[in-house]
């Protein structure tokens, strides 16, 4: 790990967030019922690669949902709807955020749509339910975002990998800075109450009590929650910052509250990724000046490839920004046609043979993707680790003015298993409500 330290330097509230939601509801009509056919491509009587991509395009995420299948989109239209010299047809089936549903869809994928691998899911609660189908199934199951811990630590199947962090990942380096450079003692922590929440709070708790710090407060918040000023109410006042970590539409309904009740300009908030995302800056507005966030991901960081993604999407989309939601699916669609495109040069396998490979072979797919290495994408440099996911930049942002973010550092090399060995690492519990306590 290297931690580089970087000098310190128009929203209009919900009304973009509301209206690109509702241009969300009415894609999900044209897409989630039917295969996404992009460009031509997939020319009559051409081997297909098939993709089944379950999502949550109803409900609290489906503006980032949305963004996602968008982010695919875009990567196929600038690469003749192919990936690895093979034409692409893309299954999208709406999860609606229920783990039943999650599983009805992907067994409908799997059995009734015959995809070639599932490509799929956002929420940790999707990707825990998806693998309970593909793992007995022997189908190979790649996430370009859903973060669940286990997935790539004590749970791991051969048949699976995360082109994205862990839940925890961001937050063990995050927790560790906040200590060491904020200096901050005490902290109280909301988080939101399933999988996601838990991880990613608990990553921060171990990391900052190891270094040196104390979480003397944990609220969960369920995901149906509206209304987060009951919430803020029971917030310990005698706490150096508050950590969050919401996702959706959450987040600015809780930073709403938290500065309706006068706390903005008197603890720091600070948190995981979600908080301070692309869409989180979009509908807060002012509420989240002031926030300081880890994220492996943002519009603001000035590389090359993250501007012209940028660049790209607003020219694709009508001049909207992407969060890393849309990068997610952009970046995981590049790993895969590096993966296969690699893997063909090698043993010379014709593209017509790329499909069937991969529904018989799904552990060869998998670490095909695993020994690729990319070394510019719109988030940075990007490798796997041994347990199928990846080693990454993070970023250390600050809010300083609405919908805009500074690097103060950018931490390299972030590992899943945060300073310790793997070993050291898997040998606790998965972070959950209770653990750390």
């Amino acid at each position: 790990m290297r931690i580089a330290e970087t000098k310190r330097g128009g929203c209009k509230g919900m009304r973009p967030y509301i209206s690109r939601w509702l241009s969300v509801v009415g894609m999900v009509a044209a897409v989630s019922l039917t295969a996404l056919n992009l460009g031509a491509g997939a020319g009559a009587g051409a081997v297909t690669l098939k993709i089944g991509v379950p999502l949550a395009l109803t409900g609290p995420i489906a503006e980032q949902a949305g963004e996602m299948v968008r982010g695919y989109q875009l990567y196929l239209k600038q690469h003749d709807n192919m990936l690895g010299g093979v034409p692409v047809k893309l299954y999208i089936e709406d999860t609606q955020a229920d783990p039943a549903m999650v599983i009805a869809k992907t067994r409908k994928l799997i059995s009734s749509d015959h995809v070639d691998f599932i490509g799929g899911a956002a929420l940790a609660l999707e990707s825990l339910a998806v693998i309970q189908v593909t793992a007995p199934r022997h189908v190979a199951f790649i996430t370009p975002m859903s973060s669940a811990d286990n997935l790539t630590q004590r749970k791991l199947v051969p048949t699976f990998a995360r082109l994205n962090m862990t839940s925890s990942q961001p937050n063990l380096y995050f927790g560790q800075w906040v200590y060491q450079h904020l200096h901050y003692k005490r902290v109280a922590v909301i988080a939101q109450d399933y999988a996601y929440g838990w991880e990613s709070a608990g990553g921060f708790q171990y990391a900052f009590e190891k270094s040196g710090g104390k979480v003397v407060q944990k609220l969960f918040a369920p995901f149906t929650v509206s209304d987060y000023a009951p919430f803020v109410r029971q917030l310990n006042a005698n706490v150096d910052a508050v950590y969050a970590i919401l996702v959706g539409a959450h987040v600015p309904r809780f930073e709403k509250a938290y500065n309706q009740f006068g706390l903005g300009g008197k603890i720091p908030l600070i948190g995981g990724p979600d908080i301070g995302d692309e869409d989180a800056l979009q509908a807060a507005g002012k509420d989240a000046v002031g926030i300081t966030i880890v994220h492996e991901y943002s519009k603001d960081t000035p590389a090359a490839a993250t501007q012209a993604f940028i660049e790209a999407w607003q020219k694709a989309y009508g001049g909207q920004t992407p969060s890393y939601w849309g990068e997610s699916t952009y970046t995981s669609a590049h790993w895969i046609d590096e993966a296969i495109t690699n893997y063909r040069n090698k043993t010379g396998m014709s593209a017509d043979a790329v499909p069937g490979w991969i529904v018989k072979n799904p552990e060869q797919f998998i670490n095909a993707i695993v020994e690729t290495k990319l070394a510019v994408t719109p988030r940075g440099p990007l490798a796997m680790d041994g347990y199928h996911n990846p080693v990454n930049n993070l970023y250390i942002f600050k809010v300083d003015r609405p919908n805009h973010k500074t690097v103060l550092a950018t931490i390299s090399s972030a590992s899943q298993f945060w300073t310790e060995s793997p070993e050291q690492f898997l040998s606790h519990p998965v972070f959950s409500r209770d653990f750390p306590q």
